[in-house]
């Protein structure tokens, strides 16, 4: 754990990377408590910069890793199975913390600095579109999809839907029972992307 002191005066970019390690093994607790003592601190004024869209994504990032999130909704029929039962609500905890945190991003509530916007950006999109991929979130991922393209569209976000965002939403599609509709899906993005050019843009989109 970081700690404040005068031989070691860690910043945002520190804290940042320990988010990443967090985020990668999907520890999603210690990913919130550090965004927590991160605004604390930019408060008492121990941080010249309290927490940025990339310190969100982090955290995004770890709700999209969380070990529980990749069991569906559907597991609850399994009542006979008490730790089932306690998994599939971590999930659907993880999936809503992740939605939640997308909401006050996108409505301004996290800017702490006159100065500094928080607006999520591609990469935000693109972990919650992970979330709703690895829980089976198909109508909520074809949902934000459409939204990731019109803030593209009115100039909100710099680059849209990519390569990672369809494969996203078909997975969620196919994961939540309707393949069909994944195979439909799949079918429309291989036509677009055959009418498309190559973008440079077209990377992962995720961290």
């Amino acid at each position: 754990e970081m700690e404040q002191s005068d031989s070691l005066e860690p910043n945002e970019t520190s804290y940042n990377s320990m988010l990443t390690c967090y985020a990668r093994c999907g520890m999603t607790n210690q990913a919130e408590e550090l965004v927590e003592r991160m605004n604390q601190w930019y408060k008492e004024g121990l941080l010249d910069n309290g927490p940025s869209v990339t310190t969100y994504n982090c955290l995004l990032h770890a709700y999209a890793n969380d070990p529980s999130i990749s069991l569906t909704a559907s597991m609850d029929n399994k009542v006979d199975d008490s730790s089932t039962m306690r998994h599939s609500s971590s999930a659907s905890s993880a999936v809503s913390s992740a939605a939640e945190l997308y909401q006050r991003m996108k409505s301004g509530e996290l800017n702490h600095d006159v100065n500094i916007t928080i607006q999520p950006d591609h990469i935000t999109c693109n972990t919650l579109l992970q979330c709703y991929a690895r829980n089976g979130q198909g109508e909520k991922a074809e949902e934000l999809l459409q939204e990731m393209e019109a803030l593209h569209q009115r100039n909100m976000i710099r680059v849209g839907p990519q390569r990672i965002s369809f494969l996203h939403v078909i997975r969620a599609v196919e994961k939540s029972g309707d393949s069909e509709r994944a195979k439909l899906l799949e079918e429309k993005f291989l036509s677009a992307k055959e009418k498309k050019p190559a973008s440079s843009d077209d990377g992962d989109g995720t961290l």
